[in-house]
């Protein structure tokens, strides 16, 4: 099936198996029980609430507005997950675990920059 032709539910179906992730492991990552996403990839539920396709997309690696089908996934949008990524795995840290990152970012950037 052409990319234009998938439904919501058909983009999470392909790229939750392209990933490896069971439905019951998606499922719990988007906090539903695994039958409500098995509706969502079939379309019986078509009208998937937003604050579950934003579940999904931070679970597959992808964008809001790819599983949608409003956009494709290009460059942009994969620096933009990964920079949601990288701020959902700082929200877990302490502050002083926070400031051991942004020193190993720096020494990273200046090393870089001597190249």
């Amino acid at each position: 099936m052409s990319e234009s032709g998938m439904t919501v539910g058909d983009r999470i179906r392909s790229l939750r198996k392209r990933e490896g992730i069971s439905q019951t492991d998606l499922a719990q990552k988007m906090g539903v029980i695994k039958q409500t996403l098995y509706k969502y990839e079939t379309g019986i539920v078509t009208n998937i609430p937003s604050e579950k396709i934003e579940a999904a997309a931070r679970a597959l690696g992808v964008t809001p507005g790819y599983l949608m089908g409003w956009e494709d996934q290009d460059a942009e949008s994969f620096s933009y997950v990964r920079h949601r990524a990288i701020n959902d795995m700082l929200d877990k840290l302490t502050p002083s675990e926070v400031e051991m990152v942004e020193g190993i970012i720096r020494q990273i950037v200046n090393h870089k920059s001597k190249d």
